[in-house]
Order: structure tokens, then sequence, then C-alpha cells
């Protein structure tokens, strides 16, 4: 790949308050543009770079958190063990970038691109391209938003999604292996042709999902919200699946309509679930 340019301290700082400019009202900046450059272990927190080009560059152990990233281009980049905690990467082109070991902890990546990309660069004598597939394996995710993100055929394997909003993320062969998705909201997630195996998914809503060809070999699903409709899917032949709550489950029905006749003052009763186990018990629908 091109050399990375060590960019100098002042003129780094007019780039910086070039781009700011152009963020203002009037818009009267200039648009950031530190693709190739090596700007590892700087201190970008809290810095809005929307829009601003960051092509093939490295960031890696920089601290970004709080950024703001939304639209900006990031082909390529290099970002492993970044600080991205509570960074906003919102239709950020993330194609090809590598984040392993990053911190995106409550990072919002909605409708983030990090799919496959191919960087191009011209090296003086002929232009060359380099195809990269984006990775964010053993990477801390907890608490992100990737509602709507783009994450098909990445690597992510070993990566802690817990509690991370997933919803309507497109997954499709994805290798998500070993991942932590306990209590992860992935409904409508596209997860076709995904690797799985031995993911956790304790407790995560998997609604609506799509599963086709995906491999769920030793993956843990207690607790997890599964239309009942795929749970004889072949995919799941080898996942641990949830145990129905058989005592509850039986008489769900009846305390629920008792319960919606007491919330309209027409008798009933009020539904007690106190000290009741409830997390096994799977959507009907």
């Amino acid at each position: 790949m091109e050399d990375l340019k060590k960019i100098p301290r002042s003129e780094l700082i007019a780039i910086l308050a070039e781009h700011k400019k152009l963020l203002a009202p009037n818009g009267a900046g200039r648009r950031a543009n530190l693709s190739f450059c090596d700007l590892s272990n700087e201190d970008f927190s809290s810095r809005d770079f929307s829009t601003a080009d960051f092509s093939g560059a490295s960031l890696r152990h920089a601290i970004l958190t709080k950024s703001n990233f939304t639209r900006a281009t990031l082909l390529g980049v290099d970002l492993r063990v970044a600080n991205l905690r509570r960074a906003n990467m919102t239709r950020c082109d993330l194609r090809a970038a590598c984040m392993r070991g990053a911190d995106l902890s409550d990072a919002i990546m909605v409708d983030a691109d990090m799919r496959e990309g191919v960087l191009a660069w011209h090296d003086g004598t002929e232009t060359r391209y380099q195809h990269n597939n984006t990775e964010i394996s053993a990477a801390i995710a907890k608490r992100a938003d990737f509602t709507g993100a783009k994450m098909s055929s990445s690597f992510v394997a070993q990566t802690d999604f817990s509690d991370a909003v997933l919803r309507n993320a497109s997954m499709g062969g994805a290798d998500m292996r070993n991942c932590l998705f306990v209590g992860a909201q992935m409904d409508g997630a596209d997860l076709s042709g995904a690797k799985l195996m031995g993911a956790d998914l304790t407790g995560a809503d998997l609604s609506d999902v799509n599963i086709k060809n995906a491999n769920f070999e030793g993956a843990e699903l207690a607790g997890a919200i599964i239309d009942p409709k795929i749970l004889a899917a072949p995919e799941l032949r080898r996942a641990h699946l949830p145990t129905p709550n058989t005592a509850i489950a039986e008489q769900l029905d009846e305390l629920l309509d008792a319960h919606q006749l007491w919330a309209e003052s027409k008798g009933g009763a009020r539904a007690n679930f106190s000290w009741r186990k409830l997390s096994s018990l799977m959507r009907m629908v």
C-alpha cells in the first residue's frame, strides 16, 4: 500500500480549522482530506469529522471518543485498538476498514457501510488496488447501535455485542464465530450464510431474522426470542435452543386475556408474574 504520510502538526491544525469552517453555517471552509496520513495515537476526541476523508489512513490507537464521523469516508482505514466509545459513525464508509481490538462501546453505527471494499492509490508509476473485507475482530461493541448497518462478509469474530442494537443489519456471510450477542436486539437482521459457531445469543431478540444457510453449531440461544416457525430449521439443529417454560406457557393466553379485561375495567384479574421465570418463554406469533 502507499506509504503513509506523517503530517506536520502545523499542517494538521490548519486542515482541522478549515474543516471546522466548512461545517459552520456559512460553509466557507474546506473538507478535510487526511487520506493515507499516519494519525496513529492522535487524540481527536469530541471532534466533528463529518464528511471528512480518511481513506487509507492509520488511526491506530487513536482516541476518538464522542467524535462525529457522520458520512465520513474511512475506506481501508486502520482503526486497530482505537477508542471509539460513543463516537457517531452514522452512514460512515468503513468498507475494508480494520477495527481489530477497537472499543466501540455505545457508538452509533447506524447505516454504516462495513462491507468488503477496494482501496486504490497511485505509486507514481501505476494505479494499484487492494481488496479487503472489513474486520471488527476481538473488539468491544457493547450497547452500540448498528441499526441498518451493512456488514455482509465482514470478519467479526470474538467481538462483544452485548446489549447492542443490530436491528435490520445486513450480516449475510459474515464470520461471527464466538461473538457475544447477549441481550442484543437483532430483529429483522439478515444472517443468511453467516458463521455463528460458538456464538452466545443468550436473551437476544432474533425475531424475523433470516438464517438461511447460517451455521449456528454450538451457539447458545437460551432465553432468546425466536419465531417458532424457524425453531425446526436445519440451521439450528446443532445450536443450544431455548427451553419453553411450559408451566407458564400453558397459562399465558388465559393470564393475558384476564389482564386485558382488568386493564379495561371489565373484570378479569391483574396478571402477576412476580418471581416467575420468564427468560425461556418463546414469543408466540
